[in-house]
């Protein structure tokens, strides 16, 4: 198949022909091949323009999933709107072809509804803004409206049952003295 082509008629009269140059925008991957490092750039229309990346694409934005190439666009338009968090997104993975999830730097995955995404990029830019990017962090669930969802590091995790359970035997501790 030819690749498509501009036909127009020059001030003198003369056709001209010229094929059409499509821009890239994003390097899509499916979960099988992104762990293989299989990526290629696609133009905005889903379109893939080379079967592999040259250094030039390489600081295209990453979409993953199946689909994600024809449903970029309209979401990394969106994403652009929210500068502080676009800056910070690694990749975004489009999850049953519904709703996104989004990789950012420092590995914090988040966890985005497939409805009132507006809303859920507004929290967590209030989020940031109480940096917590900063904690010990690996997952950050916005998909319900009425509440945020945090999921601490093993790490985390582990020193925050420990002070739970010193505050716990300091109370008991205290309460058999009062007795």
């Amino acid at each position: 198949m030819a690749p498509p082509v501009s036909v127009s008629q020059s001030w003198r009269g003369a056709p001209s022909v010229a094929p059409e140059t499509k821009r890239p925008a994003v390097l899509p991957s499916s979960t099988t091949t992104a762990a293989s490092g299989s990526v290629a750039p696609i133009a905005a229309d889903g379109a893939v323009l080379e079967s592999y990346v040259p250094q030039r694409f390489k600081t295209l934005p990453q979409v993953v999933g199946k689909g994600a190439e024809k449903q970029a666009a309209d979401f990394l338009q969106l994403l652009s709107r929210y500068p502080g968090i676009a800056l910070l997104v690694e990749a975004s993975v489009l999850v049953a072809e519904r709703r996104w999830n989004l990789h950012l730097q420092g590995g914090i995955e988040v966890l985005l509804p497939e409805a009132q995404t507006e809303r859920a990029l507004t929290t967590l830019i209030e989020l940031a803004s109480r940096q917590l990017f900063s904690r010990d962090i690996v997952a950050v669930d916005l998909r319900l409206a009425d509440r945020v969802t945090v999921r601490l590091s093993d790490a985390a995790a582990a020193a925050r049952k420990e002070a739970i359970n010193a505050a716990d035997k300091d109370k008991k501790k205290r309460k058999g003295t009062d007795a």
